[in-house]
């Protein structure tokens, strides 16, 4: 191969690498000193990763543990007995995230992920990190 056909070939290379995004690590995460405005901003985060369906947590969610399991609220009839269909649904997990330095909130049932622009987050380690 000689310099002409070389160099058009490490350049396009070049430009492919720059444009290839990498993955960086996630780590398990806790808020930090979380506030009304953090609060918010996590239950609007955990509302869009679950199709908009409104969200309650409480008011330490993540700030403790970095995993939670949210169980769907059982619909019911007109009567206002529950419905028998609960057991067909999958709980939705939430797990809070940092990676390159950004807190992110991911739901592990569908692997998407909202960023979150105003919490602090620390990482978060478990006795199985320790390994």
């Amino acid at each position: 191969m000689n310099r002409a056909t070389a160099l058009p070939l490490f350049a396009g290379l070049m430009l492919t690498a720059c444009q290839t995004p990498q993955q960086l690590a996630e780590h398990d995460a806790l808020l930090i000193e979380p506030d009304a405005d953090t609060r918010a901003e996590v239950r609007a985060a955990a509302s869009t990763l679950l199709g908009g369906t409104p969200v309650l947590l409480a008011p330490d969610a993540f700030t403790q543990e970095s995993r939670l399991t949210l169980e769907r609220m059982p619909r019911r009839s007109l009567l206002d007995l529950p419905l028998a269909d609960r057991a067909r649904f999958e709980p939705h997990r939430l797990r809070l995230v940092t990676s390159g330095g950004s807190c992110l909130l991911r739901n592990e049932n569908s692997d998407t992920a909202v960023l979150l622009e105003s919490a602090h987050c620390r990482v978060h380690i478990t006795k199985t990190d320790d390994r």
